[in-house]
């Protein structure tokens, strides 16, 4: 037998005994390994199509007062901002676990999936948050936590929030970032 054939079926013995009752999801098909049998799932609706995932992709302006690994530190400090800017603070029902050290949404939250984890502010808007700097920028730790001032759409937008909020924080910047949209279900 040529050498190709038997490294194929090597491969494919090998293949099936690794991966026995294991979904592999390619494009619109889906593979299926059962002990000794291989079967092909038309499945359209439940794969990963990248195309769609990048539609769902955009592109960002996050204003930042300061970051910092003291949840308190930012949490005392957004306040003060607050009470000087009265722009408001949207926590989306998170508060910061000291046994888990980590800011979560609360354990009752009615998100059941992401109830007592961390769930990133995504969308537009102006108004005071805590998020992980990390869910934005690869150029950070993953404990490092951004004060948030606003989300823009336009670059415009966010320096006129960056220039009022410099006035009060001397660490304060903005960054482009992209930010997935789309459903996190």
């Amino acid at each position: 037998m040529p050498f190709n054939f038997c490294f194929t079926i090597l491969t494919f013995i090998l293949l099936v005994s690794c991966n026995s009752g294991q979904t592999i999801k390619q494009g619109k098909t889906a593979t299926t390994i059962t002990s000794n049998v291989l079967t092909l799932i038309e499945d359209s609706t439940d794969t990963f199509d990248a195309e769609s995932a990048n539609s769902q992709m955009s592109i960002v302006y996050i204003v930042v007062a300061d970051t910092n690994q003291d949840y308190y530190y930012l949490r005392s400090f957004m306040f003060s901002l607050h009470n000087t800017l009265h722009t408001a603070i949207d926590t989306m029902n998170r508060y910061y676990n000291t046994e888990k050290k980590e800011i979560v949404l609360s354990e009752n939250d009615e998100d059941e999936m992401y109830r007592g984890t961390y769930f990133p502010r995504r969308y537009t808007s102006e108004s005071f948050s805590l998020e992980y700097y990390r869910q934005y920028s690869d150029f950070s730790t993953e404990k490092n936590i951004a004060l948030v001032y606003g989300i823009y759409d336009t670059e415009s937008n966010a320096n006129a929030a960056l220039i009022q909020l410099k006035k009060y924080s001397k660490n304060a910047f903005s960054l482009q970032t992209t930010v997935y949209m789309g459903c996190m279900h």
